[in-house]
């Protein structure tokens, strides 16, 4: 797949234009975990920012806000929103969730992962990471895609792959977003040492004008990875195919999609 183009200045000015439904989930969780003036929050996958400019208003001047994210295309976009605005206590930087040793230990008060913890491939190295960032006491705080959720655009991509021509000639292992259960998620916290567990479900519709708007949002959405893992000469096959599936979606008000989502927050024991 090495014609496969990643993420694109375009995908991350959609995503920036669409991302609504994230903001307003990780509005929720910034909320119960209490993120406040002088705290210093750590933003990991914060895309275009949206929600880490949120976040640098309620620390102040006192306070600071860090968002990392692997996208070049993305952070060039937020850095771009910073230049006609002023945010002194907010940066970001390219990184990868599973390696943030550019970071000192014990920095933060706050790590989030807001709509972005589906998409990291090594999640137990990410948390070790928060873990490792995060002073005594610390906040995590998580929301992620809920594995049992079959009504979003991957999950229909996802059961069109088991039947042909698709089957046996896409492997599911490769794809990029790989959402877990409740009780994953509270296994994986618990392993990388935080307490005081809450999760919760958190359960949002999503109504787009068209199947194609509804694919081109899950596609800004995956930064251009939500067809990486299928072959090259299926491709445009499958954009027809999932097209046609979203088309069973339809209301009078529109393609109507659900996005469950899990909500977790944890602590860093002191």
């Amino acid at each position: 797949m090495s014609d496969f183009s990643p993420d694109t200045p375009e995908l991350a000015e959609a995503y920036d234009r669409t991302s609504d439904g994230q903001l307003e989930k990780g509005g929720v969780l910034i909320s119960r975990m209490g993120i406040g003036a002088g705290d210093r929050v750590l933003d990991v996958g914060c895309g275009t920012g949206r929600l880490a400019l949120r976040v640098s208003e309620l620390v102040g001047p006192s306070g600071c806000v860090v968002g990392v994210d692997p996208s070049e295309p993305r952070i060039a976009l937020v850095r771009r929103k910073l230049a006609s605005c002023e945010h002194s206590s907010v940066r970001f930087v390219v990184g990868r969730a599973e390696d943030l040793s550019f970071l000192p230990g014990q920095a933060f008060d706050h790590v989030y992962y807001s709509s972005v913890f589906h998409w990291i491939s090594d999640k137990k190295a990410a948390l070790r990471e928060a873990f490792r960032v995060l002073a005594p006491g610390g906040r995590i705080g998580i929301t992620t895609a809920d594995a049992g959720d079959l009504r979003n655009v991957p999950a229909v991509m996802d059961r069109l792959m088991l039947q042909p021509p698709y089957a046996g000639r896409v492997d599911a292992s490769l794809a990029a977003r790989r959402p877990v259960s409740r009780k994953e998620l509270e296994a994986m916290l618990a392993e990388a040492g935080f307490g005081s567990i809450d999760v919760t479900l958190h359960e949002l519709n999503r109504v787009r004008s068209s199947p194609e708007a509804a694919l081109e949002q899950a596609e800004a959405d995956s930064a251009g990875t939500l067809l990486a893992h299928v072959p090259v000469n299926l491709r445009a096959l499958a954009r027809q195919d999932i097209l046609r599936e979203l088309e069973a979606f339809r209301t009078p008000a529109g393609i109507v999609l659900s996005t469950s989502s899990l909500v977790a927050v944890a602590i860093k024991p002191r």
